[in-house]
């Protein structure tokens, strides 16, 4: 049993600004049916400490400050380092020193050559971050130093406007095996892909693209541990769509799956699906239904669904498990609080104990903490 450091990626006052601009903008996707910032904004990073033991969860207050909307973290796969993706013009990549004691220190920040970074993701290696861009649909990758600073940036890709339609990246992700790099891209429904190095680098003769349904908008991904499936999730379609893969990397799509609870027929857009360590189970978050499809998932990748789960707050941006796999921790933005469910089998999620207050919750990220942190 353990105790973690869970790092909270949050909106600040500028993201509010931003979306009045953007809805004023005649070629703007969702231009007037953006959802009022009606949460709290965070003044950066928030900081809990959570007990894989037992599932209690505190909110130790904010971790760092004078970001822009840091709404995506990402860890160091091997230093005590975290990333924020600030979501700014321009946008920016910091990266923090975490202490002994939960603590962070910013250590170095770069331009990450594009508009409203939206996700970070870092190379097994330690020797690249990988940012995708909201704004401008541009990829970046920035070569990082042995102690984890970023000290240059390239752009490697940015999709051009096509049939009305402008790119708009939600995430990029990197394989566990550190051999495939995916970016999605809700604004032009496709998601592109890459062969990576051992040492990070890009392949870009590798490039392929995914053409996924019209509006579908696809938005997160996630690994099968075996290498042979991919999921990724629609945002407008509120689909898991599920893809054959070689070693990580998906070719195409092969069914899928509503995360819609049944009875519902309001507005509905995905946020963030996690699949379970063991491989067997799949979380899907869902805004305006306000809660969290679970599946179970067969050895052939198949998925079926077994509930529906109230997050117990509005909009469910973050839903991550726990790394001891026995808890799922869900972040509503709109209502500003952090819920922790048991994951079991009947049902398959039990709330733990009451919502806690935090500020505009974007995403999670753990870290291990010191027995301390909890005194």
């Amino acid at each position: 049993m353990s105790l973690w450091n869970v790092y909270v990626g949050a909106f600040t006052k500028e993201f509010a600004d931003e979306v009045q601009k953007l809805n004023k903008t005649a070629n703007i996707f969702w231009k007037g049916q953006y959802p009022r910032f009606t949460a709290t904004p965070s003044e950066g990073i928030e900081r809990l400490v959570f007990d894989d033991a037992t599932g209690a969860v505190r909110h130790l207050g904010n971790a760092a400050r004078d970001l822009v909307s840091p709404q995506y973290l990402a860890p160091h796969p091997k230093q005590p380092v975290l990333y924020a993706a600030e979501w700014g013009r321009p946008s920016r990549l910091t990266a923090f020193a975490i202490g002994p004691d939960g603590t962070l220190e910013r250590q170095s920040t770069i331009d990450t050559l594009g508009e409203f970074a939206v996700a970070v993701s870092i190379h097994p290696s330690g020797k690249a971050a990988y940012v995708a861009h909201w704004g401008d649909g541009s990829l970046t990758a920035c070569s990082l130093d042995e102690a984890g600073n970023p000290v240059a940036a390239e752009r490697i890709a940015r999709s051009q406007p096509r049939d009305g339609h402008e790119s708009h990246l939600h995430q990029v992700r990197v394989s566990p095996g550190g051999n495939c790099l995916i970016s999605t891209d809700l604004g032009l429904d496709e998601i592109t892909t890459f062969e990576v190095e051992p040492d990070g680098a890009v392949s870009l003769e590798s490039m392929a693209r995914i053409t996924f349904p019209a509006q579908s908008a696809p938005r997160h991904v996630e690994f099968h541990p075996s290498g042979k499936f991919v999921y990724v999730n629609g945002e407008h379609d509120s689909m898991v769509h599920v893809l054959d893969a070689e070693d990580g990397l998906p070719k195409r799509i092969r069914q899928s799956h509503s995360t819609r609870p049944p009875g519902y027929d309001g507005v509905n857009s995905c946020s963030e699906l996690h699949l379970h360590p063991d491989g067997h189970r799949l979380y899907v978050g869902n805004r305006g239904a306000d809660c969290v499809t679970v599946f179970t998932v067969d050895d052939g990748g198949e998925l079926t669904i077994v509930g529906y789960q109230s997050t117990l707050g509005r909009s469910p941006r973050a839903v991550r498990l726990d790394p001891s796999g026995r808890y799922l921790v869900v972040g509503n933005r709109n209502t500003g609080g952090v819920v922790v469910f048991q994951v079991g089998e009947d049902p398959p999620l039990a709330p733990v104990g009451e919502p806690i207050e935090v500020p505009s919750p974007s995403s999670l990220v753990f870290v291990p903490a010191a027995e301390s942190s909890f005194a």
